[in-house]
């Protein structure tokens, strides 16, 4: 530290040294002015020498995990209960969610038994596929009073039916 580096890496600094060199390490840690990479498991260590800490984190975007870095404020005492915070937060977003989507598919289940009701009540149970051309036919010169067979005749035939 003596030389002044523009970047130091302290990889567990303070593990296997007394408390007086420990104390001294975090004096010097304090005094010094370039950007430092901390690893360290001592809490304490951490929370005394860091005024910011860069915590990764995966995240979930668009259906993908990503891998980010993000900027705390504070020691890591302080990172850890924003952290704390934010998922708890992201936790009632989630189930509020879920909660809203449940209740949309319980209403979409009502308004189907609904319009099921409905159609029953108004006699539209017979219906008929668009493509399905011979029951469109039967059903067009039923109205008319043509039946059976006849309805499915080609029209060049069934008009001298018709006529009879």
């Amino acid at each position: 530290m003596a030389v002044r580096p523009d970047l130091l890496v302290l990889d567990e600094p303070s593990n296997h040294v007394d408390e007086g060199t420990r104390d001294s390490l975090i004096r010097a840690v304090r005094a010094y002015e370039g950007v430092g990479i901390l690893i360290s498991h001592d809490v304490g260590f951490v929370d005394a020498v860091c005024g910011q800490c860069l915590v990764l984190e995966k995240v979930h975007r668009q259906g993908r995990t990503e891998m980010v870095c993000r900027p705390y404020r504070g020691g890591f005492t302080k990172v850890r209960e924003e952290m704390a915070a934010r998922d708890l937060r992201n936790r009632t977003l989630l189930g509020q969610a879920r909660g809203e989507t449940d209740r949309l598919m319980h209403e979409k289940a009502h308004r189907y038994q609904r319009v099921q009701k409905m159609d029953a009540l108004s006699g539209h149970t017979n219906r008929i596929d668009r493509h399905d051309h011979d029951a469109i036919k039967r059903a067009k010169y039923a109205k008319s009073g043509v039946s059976g067979r006849q309805a499915l005749m080609p029209m060049r035939v069934l008009l001298p039916v018709l006529q009879a």
